[in-house]
């Protein structure tokens, strides 16, 4: 049975969080949801973004979730693939907040090179740590191409997939590999599919135990732009799929062991909930 994620109250709190862009669906509706009981969440919502004034989430409820189906016949690929020679690794102790390094760093591996994440996350994302003026406004770079903090505390917040795409392609550049760093932010889920039954994995954007993002601090760009994010920001490598047993395998960079399986809907959700974020490497 197809199971949608458990979206309870909203409240705003401190930590490390990632940002919801808005999605659109053929048929929706849109509600300014205040605090939702457990027998008032709704099933594969999305996100519109945090509204102080009304206490909770706007959210756009489809009529038909625009991630489903994952028919293996409609996709053309096996009902199970698990991709081969692909290891994990894990952030820690050196990289607490570091997990999009560490997820690019397994993508790299994977494909024969010897990436190390400390390097990839000190000379190749480039990050910048929110400081305050006088005045108490919170200045940082736009989380698109810079990562928020520092990757080697556990302070840091993240950054989304054009900064990780950049430094993998200028990785790639430097070590002459024919391979290119595909942004596939926009792509859904079903369609990451098939990249991983053709060996490639991807790199997606979800949140920490598929927990609802929950507003967490906004700041402003050099030129003005307000940045917000929002808590749980986590990057994974999905290496294999079970339509049968509606599963998702990923290398989980804070996993203990490395591995992580999920319910494939669930996952579903918060990777369309957090603006369908992704990418691979392939010819």
């Amino acid at each position: 049975m197809k199971r949608g994620l458990a979206f309870a109250a909203a409240a705003l709190l401190l930590g490390g969080c990632a940002q919801s862009i808005p999605l659109q669906t053929e048929e929706t509706t849109t509600t300014a949801a205040t605090l939702l009981t457990e027998e008032e969440k709704p099933q594969h919502a999305i996100i519109d973004g945090y509204d102080p004034e009304a206490g909770g989430y706007t959210l756009t409820l489809p009529q038909e979730p625009s991630f489903a189906p994952y028919m293996a016949e409609e996709q053309g690929i096996p009902d199970f693939h698990i991709i081969q020679n692909i290891y994990p690794l894990n952030q820690n102790p050196e990289l607490p907040s570091g997990c999009e390094a560490t997820a690019l760093t397994i993508l790299l591996n994977y494909n024969g090179w010897g990436a190390d994440k400390e390097t990839i996350a000190k000379s190749y994302i480039p990050y910048r740590i929110i400081t305050a003026r006088a005045d108490g406004k919170l200045l940082g770079d736009d989380t698109q191409t810079t990562f928020a903090g520092d990757p080697f505390t556990d302070s840091g917040l993240g950054c989304f997939i054009p900064c990780v795409r950049d430094a993998a392609q200028r990785y790639l550049d430097e070590v002459g590999s024919a391979l290119t760093a595909y942004d596939l932010t926009g792509t859904p889920f079903a369609e990451l599919l098939p990249k991983i039954a053709a060996d490639i994995p991807v790199l997606a954007l979800i949140t920490q135990d598929l927990t609802l993002p929950e507003y967490n601090v906004s700041w402003y760009t050099d030129d003005g732009r307000e940045i917000q994010w929002f808590r749980g920001h986590h990057a994974v490598v999905i290496y294999g799929y079970d339509l049968d047993e509606e599963l998702i395998f990923a290398l989980d960079p804070l996993s203990e062991n490395g591995y992580s399986q999920y319910d494939l809907y669930d996952f579903a959700d918060i990777y369309t909930v957090k603006g369908e974020c992704a990418m691979a490497l392939d010819y």
